[in-house]
């Protein structure tokens, strides 16, 4: 396990573009930047390889390149993708300049996909309990 950041980039010479990064120092006090392109979100995660799995398995359906970790989304909703990632994690810096609306809009779409993943998680275990069940009633019964 790796610790690291994972971070969200947007570019105005490419809009609509959203692209995710990872770093093993925090991409805020890195000089090597691009002047066009612009941080809108900073998370540190304990094991940086599995937060980029989840984060770009999250987003698989808007992937334009996973070389470079480019998509066709909002920055809201990779933002919104990388804040539900069930894993330790802490936001360092999201963009001051989103708007109120933006920032509302963020946190109802991180409650709603943590929703979503409960109730995939319990159907999972429902699942699982009944096949259990049933294997035990069949043990028991002798067949």
């Amino acid at each position: 396990m790796k610790q690291g950041y994972l971070f969200v980039e947007t570019s105005s010479s490419h809009p609509g573009l959203v692209r995710v990064r990872t770093a093993f120092e925090s991409p805020l006090l890195s000089a090597d930047r691009n002047a066009d392109t612009t941080i809108c979100y900073v998370a540190r995660f304990n094991d940086l390889d599995a937060a980029r799995l989840h984060a770009f398995s999250g987003l698989r359906h808007h992937m334009i390149d996973v070389d470079s970790g480019l998509f066709r989304v909002s920055a809201t909703e990779v933002i919104a993708v990388i804040e539900s990632i069930a894993l330790s994690h802490a936001r360092v810096y999201l963009d001051p300049d989103m708007s109120l609306q933006a920032r509302d809009q963020l946190d109802r779409r991180i409650e709603m996909l943590r929703r979503r993943k409960r109730r995939v998680d319990r159907v999972w275990q429902t699942v699982g309990w009944i096949a259990a069940s049933w294997l035990a009633f069949w043990a028991l019964a002798g067949i």
